[in-house]
């Protein structure tokens, strides 16, 4: 039976449009990303109509594929935003009796997905956690002032490396007027490996006497990247990447990076990533680079062979005048790309955020300085736009992904918002309620425990919330930390230890903690949290603002005890 002269006419009109689409896909036309746009609102027509769509560990189906996201909000936050000042606060009831006193769970949760037989999710929905600190480091020597600047942390795939960017502020001050005279940075990495008894997080951010050493770098640090298969950390600044091996082929750890590659990465300044075949990739403005770090020289074994030309430090005598306090430059000038990949449709783009897509080797997903989108680029087949992920109304601040569901993303907003995409959609399946109006979403988190898809959201004044994807409820927000003047800069979540790790950057109005501190008008600190999600958590104060005291001190005997027994706890099978 013929189809109706209507259907006909439709179903020819839509080949056309594909048929354009392909011959302006494969001639690289300048309006092939504007006639996707154009084209995507029929392939979501078509997702939708197939049904239930699976995604991973997460099923969303089709009724969840409407025209606007669907939101999911905080009743604590509803509530006291409603009724500001109200002094008769509920009861916060705690759903297990070693839930950490800090957090602050939501009024009438509904059931939640975790269960007790999940051993795993089951401590992270209960909040039980125990909380440590570390950091950064500030002091006074004679006529020079030292502040640690901490750029950001990340924890390799497998969980085996946490490592933090960061560089040393040295002011020199003249001995007669205390007016500063001079001024240099001195790059350093610092690691902790979370599955080694003998390495201590408290020790992260010390120097000396931690995994902490300067990589001599020039510049400025701005961006960092792990590649786990090849146990290498990557830092960066303007000009130049630099990689450090953190142990052995063997598996042996190394107490100080072992100095690896140098790469000449000069109108190259954006975001890396590496990719499972052993290629590190730099975005630059319109265009990246790629190295293949297996036919790169190295610095041998010891790390101390020139690769390439010797270059000359810019202002290098102005660093210290005397030579008593230079930072431990290293001059190779480093090695050239390897390829260069030009951004096909989108030659003004400046990514500002850069994640491998777990689904797809050769796609990353990009993010523009002060941009409301994300858009999938396919490195293998010329730097084209495959993607665009819309619906912020402000710009994206942070994006992350899983491994163990390859097929969504989760961005964080200006906009106070969070949000969950489907790869295979342009716009925001799940919307997350993450912040009071008019309050940045800070740093996200997508975790999978147990399997179970688990959001962490933070915002400027709190540590983190935590969301049930699959009952779509809040579950709780816990708040460690008093300091109003406090942001989230970054998550990192560490799969393997049940951890989660947060950067923050702190403002202290009475100058830092240091009471030799030049700066009057306050100063800014960063600190970074562990948060372990165990069966029977210990339960550690927080740690002094004063650096003369060990934070190692806090988890004496007196401190480090377990919740006494009470009524509830009584009957509790462990």
């Amino acid at each position: 039976m013929p189809l109706p002269k209507a259907v006909q006419k439709q179903t020819t009109a839509l080949t056309k449009k594909f048929d354009k689409f392909r011959g302006a896909d494969n001639n690289n036309a300048p309006y092939r990303a504007d006639l996707l746009d154009t084209l995507q609102p029929i392939i979501d027509e078509a997702i939708v109509e197939d049904g239930v769509v699976d995604v991973g560990c997460l099923t969303l189906r089709a009724q969840d594929y409407c025209d606007e996201p669907i939101v999911i909000k905080d009743p604590s936050v509803i509530q006291t935003t409603a009724a500001p000042g109200n002094g008769d606060d509920p009861e916060d009831p705690k759903p297990h009796p070693r839930s950490n006193p800090y957090a602050l769970f939501s009024f009438n949760p509904t059931s939640l997905t975790a269960k007790p037989t999940n051993r795993i999710a089951m401590p992270i929905y209960d909040a039980r956690c125990e909380i440590s600190s570390v950091r950064d480091q500030r002091g006074r020597h004679f006529e020079r002032c030292e502040a640690d600047q901490v750029v950001g942390m990340q924890i390799s795939s497998g969980g085996s490396c946490l490592a933090v960017l960061g560089w040393v502020e040295t002011k020199v001050l003249h001995p007669r007027n205390r007016r500063r005279t001079g001024k240099f940075t001195a790059p350093w990495i610092s690691y902790h490996f979370p599955g080694d008894p003998k390495s201590k997080f408290t020790k992260l951010m010390q120097w000396p006497g931690g995994h902490r050493s300067q990589i001599g770098l020039a510049g400025v640090p701005r961006h960092i990247a792990l590649d786990e298969s090849q146990r290498l950390i990557f830092a960066a600044d303007n000009d130049r990447i630099k990689s450090f091996e953190w142990a052995a082929a063997n598996g042996s750890l190394h107490k100080y990076p072992v100095a690896t590659h140098t790469l000449q990465s000069k109108q190259f300044s954006g975001p890396m990533a590496t990719f499972p075949n052993g290629t590190l990739i730099r975005a630059g403005t319109g265009v990246a680079a790629t190295w293949n770090l297996s036919q790169l020289k190295t610095h041998g074994p010891k790390g101390n062979q020139v690769i390439g030309k010797e270059i000359f430090i810019d202002d290098e005598c102005e660093y210290d005048s005397d030579c008593d306090n230079m930072p431990d430059f290293e001059y190779s000038s480093g090695s050239g790309y390897t390829s260069k990949i030009t951004f096909t449709d989108d030659r003004k783009l400046d990514p500002k955020v850069w994640r491998v897509m777990p689904h797809s080797s050769s796609t990353v997903l990009a993010v523009g300085r002060m941009e409301r989108s994300c858009i999938a680029i396919d490195l293998e087949h010329g730097g084209k736009t495959i993607a665009r992920y819309q619906g912020h109304s402000s710009y994206v601040s942070d994006v992350s992904v899983s491994i163990a569901d390859p097929r969504v993303f989760l961005t964080s907003s200006g906009d106070g918002y969070a949000r969950l995409f489907d790869v295979r959609r342009p716009k925001a399946v799940l919307q997350f309620e993450a912040c009071r109006a008019g309050k940045e979403c800070g740093a996200v988190a997508l975790a999978h425990p147990d399997g179970i898809p688990t959001v962490f959201t933070a915002s400027r004044y709190e540590d983190f919330t935590v969301w049930d994807l699959r009952s779509r409820v809040c579950v709780y927000e816990l708040g460690a930390d008093d300091h109003d003047n406090s942001s989230v800069c970054s998550f990192a979540w560490d799969s393997e230890h049940n951890s989660l790790y947060s950067l923050k950057s702190c403002f202290d109005e009475n100058g830092g903690y240091s009471d030799d501190s030049d700066d009057e008008e306050g100063s800014s600190y960063s600190r970074i949290y562990r948060y372990s999600f165990k069966d029977k958590p210990r339960y550690a104060m927080l740690p002094s603002d004063n650096p003369k005291v060990d934070e190692e001190d806090y988890f004496e005997e007196e401190y480090d005890t377990e919740v006494p027994m009470d009524d509830s706890d009584e009957d509790y099978v462990d």
